[in-house]
C-alpha cells in the first residue's frame, strides 16, 4: 500500500482512512488536496477525513482558504464533522477574489466568520487593532479585536456607541469621535478609558 499524510493510504484497488476502507473511493484517481488538512478527492467525490462531501462538483471545486471553497461564482463553506460533513452554499455571485482579515474571510459578497455572514461592509472593513491576552485565572489565551468600517467601530463583533481611530504617534491607543482615548485592557477583554486627548497632549 501507498501511505499519504492525514491518515489516508491506498493500494491498487482500495483507499483507506486510518486503516479503514473508504468503500466508494476510486484508488486510481484518489489524491490529497494540496495545502489543506484532512481533504482528498477522486474522480467522483471530495472527502474529509474519509467521508465524502455531498452536493458539490469535485471536477470544478477549488480550495480557497481554511473551509472556504469555490465552484465558479459559487462560494461554499464546508461545515465539518466526522459523521456528515456538508457543503453550505454561501453565495452565487462570488468574483473569485478574497482576503483574510484576522479570523474573517472578506469577499465581494460579504465578510464571513466561520461560514456565517457578518454585517461588516466588505469594501471598507479593516483591523484597527488587536491584542492577545492570557487569562491569569485559567491560562487560556483570547484576543481583543477592533474592526472598523464605514458604519462604525466594532469590538469583538459588537458595535461600539462611538467611533475610534488610531491615535497618531501612540501605538496601541485609539481616539474616539468624542476626543476620548482608549487602549486595550492588559488582563481582560475590552477597552479601558484613559482620558481626554488634550490631557495626553499636555502631558
Amino acid at each position: 500500500s501507498i501511505s499519504f499524510t492525514d491518515g489516508y493510504s491506498k493500494d491498487s484497488e482500495h483507499v483507506y482512512f486510518e486503516g479503514e476502507p473508504i468503500e466508494e473511493a476510486d484508488s486510481h484517481s484518489f489524491e490529497l488536496i494540496k495545502n489543506s488538512r484532512g481533504y482528498a478527492k477522486d474522480k467522483q467525490y471530495l472527502y474529509f477525513r474519509g467521508i465524502h462531501i455531498k452536493n458539490i462538483n469535485v471536477a470544478t471545486i477549488q480550495h480557497l482558504e481554511s473551509n472556504y471553497w469555490a465552484d465558479g461564482h459559487k462560494l461554499y463553506f464546508l461545515k465539518l464533522n466526522e459523521v456528515d460533513p456538508k457543503a453550505i452554499l454561501l453565495n452565487q455571485n462570488f468574483d473569485g477574489k478574497f482576503k483574510l482579515l484576522n479570523k474573517y474571510f472578506v469577499t465581494n459578497v460579504g465578510v464571513f466568520l466561520d461560514g456565517i455572514k457578518t454585517a461588516y461592509d466588505p469594501v471598507t472593513v479593516s483591523v484597527l487593532g488587536a491584542k492577545t491576552i492570557m487569562d491569569s485565572c485559567n491560562g487560556e489565551h483570547f484576543e481583543n479585536l477592533l474592526l472598523t468600517d464605514k458604519n462604525g467601530t466594532y469590538l469583538d463583533n459588537k458595535k461600539l456607541p462611538f467611533q475610534l481611530k488610531t491615535f497618531e504617534g501612540y501605538p496601541g491607543l485609539f481616539q474616539s469621535n468624542r476626543n476620548i482615548l482608549y487602549a486595550f485592557s492588559n488582563n481582560q477583554k475590552g477597552l479601558v478609558q484613559l482620558g481626554l486627548t488634550k490631557q495626553l497632549k499636555n502631558y
